[in-house]
């Protein structure tokens, strides 16, 4: 399918060379992710636990694996060990749960915090006001290593959504 091609080729030479670029692999069909995967794509994203567990033994094993959905508490040790990256990390319960299982595993999982920065009660993520305070029980945790921050804005214009790239 040559458009999975020309939209990785289009997006991959506006990106700068220090960027990676993780293609959203949810609710798409295997063989579209073996086709990016043959076009160089070694980051794939998915957002929903069994839709993963289908797909991560059906694909190669250098894939590196993001969960960028929602995590239920209950859900950690189906995942700790395949992903690369969790971006959604944003309670202590779930830091609790990731620090027990990555621990009983004997490996560190990295992850984003993810920040709620236009505090819309419908998302997830944490409130910027609390930010410093998570940080400092996440310094507890020797089984995470806390890699950056995520956020998705609200949606607005670009003007409007200035202002929380600011905040970020």
């Amino acid at each position: 399918m040559t458009e999975i091609k020309d939209n990785i080729e289009k997006i991959q030479s506006e990106l700068p060379s220090e960027v990676t670029l993780v293609a959203v692999s949810k609710r798409k069909p295997i063989e579209d992710i073996k086709m990016a995967y043959d076009y160089g794509i070694l980051d794939f994203g998915e957002n929903k636990v069994q839709e993963f567990l289908t797909k991560v033994d059906e694909l190669p094993r250098d894939i590196r694996w993001h969960f960028i959905g929602h995590l239920q508490s209950n859900k950690v040790r189906k995942i700790i060990g395949k992903v690369s990256l969790i971006h959604s990390l944003d309670r202590n319960s779930l830091a609790k749960e990731i620090q027990r299982i990555s621990k009983e595993q004997g490996i560190v999982t990295n992850c984003l915090i993810e920040i709620n920065i236009g505090e819309e009660p419908q998302k997830s993520g944490i409130t910027l006001d609390a930010l410093d305070n998570f940080i400092e029980k996440l310094k507890d945790y020797d089984h995470i290593k806390v890699k950056g921050l995520m956020a998705i804005i609200p949606q607005g214009t670009e003007e409007e959504n200035r202002i929380y790239f600011k905040k970020m």
